[in-house]
């Protein structure tokens, strides 16, 4: 009994990662050249400095309280931000 609700909420978590996959390239091909804003989902840049970090992560905040971003993705991309400024 239990594997078939562990199915279908794996099969729904699969389905909501896509969606928002689509949702995310579709941003990206729409998204203005001439926009300052750091991309927190980029690949780790090498001798990033603290200040760098600090300021991505301002801006993660500001885009998750504008709700440009949901849940899941800001606490992602906040995790990763934050292992990077120990690792500094």
């Amino acid at each position: 009994m239990g594997n078939s609700r562990s199915t279908f909420a794996k099969n729904e978590r699969d389905r909501n990662k896509k969606a928002r996959k689509a949702a995310k390239i579709e941003k990206r091909l729409t998204k203005p050249e001439d926009d300052d804003d750091l991309d927190v989902s980029a690949a780790p840049v090498s001798g990033e400095t603290q200040e760098a970090i600090i300021e991505r992560l301002r801006i993660l905040h500001e885009d998750f309280e504008n709700e440009k971003i949901n849940d899941e993705d800001f606490e992602e991309a906040k995790a990763e931000l934050l292992a990077k400024l120990a690792g500094v």
